[in-house]
């Protein structure tokens, strides 16, 4: 069985997809946070499914290689 980040992920308790989807799909604007010890990255996203589903599509293709 091959490697997947995504399980791997979902095992870490990292990404709610669901939550993750719900998100991408919504009409506000929403914010993503990275903390480390040095620095904090705040980033303020807009929803758009369509640039979230050519990433997911690359990352299958990936895997499948």
């Amino acid at each position: 069985m091959a490697y997947s980040n995504i399980l791997r992920r979902l095992r870490e308790e990292k990404t709610n997809y669901k939550k993750r989807g719900t998100l991408l799909i919504g009409k506000r604007d929403f914010i993503t946070v990275n903390i480390t010890n040095e620095n904090t990255q705040v980033q303020v996203l807009k929803p758009g499914i369509q640039k979230h589903f050519h990433q997911m599509i690359e990352l299958r293709e990936n895997i499948l290689q």
